[in-house]
This record gives C-alpha cells, sequence and structure tokens, in this order.
C-alpha cells in the first residue's frame, strides 16, 4: 500500500486497488461466500486474516485522503468496506472493470472532502 499510495496518490490508489486487487479477490470469493451461505443458512464470511488484510489496507487509503485533504475526516472504515461487498456480485465473464469503476466513483464521491 505505500508504494501505491506513493505513485498514484490517495485517490489513484483507492481506484487502483479497489479494481485491481478488491474486486478480482471479492469475484474468486463469490461462489465460497454463495456456497458458504447455502451450507450454513447463514451469511458466508471471510477468513479474519483476509478482513484484517482488507480493513489495514481501506485504513491506509483514507488515512492517505484525510491527509491530502480528500477525504472527509472521520469515515468510518466499516462503512466504507460494507459498500463495497457489491464486488461480490461481480461476474468475472461480464464487464466487472466497468462496473467495479461505477461502484468506485460512487463510493468516492461520498468519500470527498468538497
Amino acid at each position: 500500500m505505500p508504494e501505491l499510495l506513493e505513485h498514484a496518490g490517495p485517490a489513484g490508489a483507492f481506484r487502483t486497488w479497489v479494481t485491481d486487487h478488491l474486486a478480482p479477490y471479492m469475484m474468486t470469493k463469490r461462489g465460497l461466500a454463495r456456497a458458504l451461505a447455502e451450507a450454513t443458512a447463514q451469511r458466508g464470511t471471510l477468513p479474519a486474516s483476509a478482513v484484517q488484510s482488507i480493513r489495514e489496507a481501506m485504513e491506509a487509503l483514507l488515512t492517505a485522503g484525510v491527509e491530502a485533504g480528500l477525504v472527509r475526516p472521520g469515515v468510518d472504515v466499516e462503512t466504507v468496506m460494507r459498500s463495497l461487498l457489491g464486488l461480490l456480485h461481480l461476474d468475472p465473464e461480464d464487464d466487472w472493470r466497468c462496473q467495479t469503476a461505477d461502484l468506485v466513483d460512487l463510493v468516492w464521491r461520498g468519500l470527498r472532502a468538497d
């Protein structure tokens, strides 16, 4: 994350991380979450270590955004993570990059400081 922030800045790093890292990861978990939900009649969950890694990356992105004046202070990392759960509905056989860009744009507008 530090290298991504250094090279792309907070806004670019947020977009790149969600599109190139989080979205592909969530698509791989899509079937797993559905299978877990069906098997247990409860919502599927990601491994705790994966959730912690995602949380740490999101915290770094939000902190950098606040420090750069791009993200409003006080945005809750859990709220942002919940807003990105729509990535679980991406279909790798469809235009997932465009769908991810639309979701990122929507979430970023909600985070903006201006």
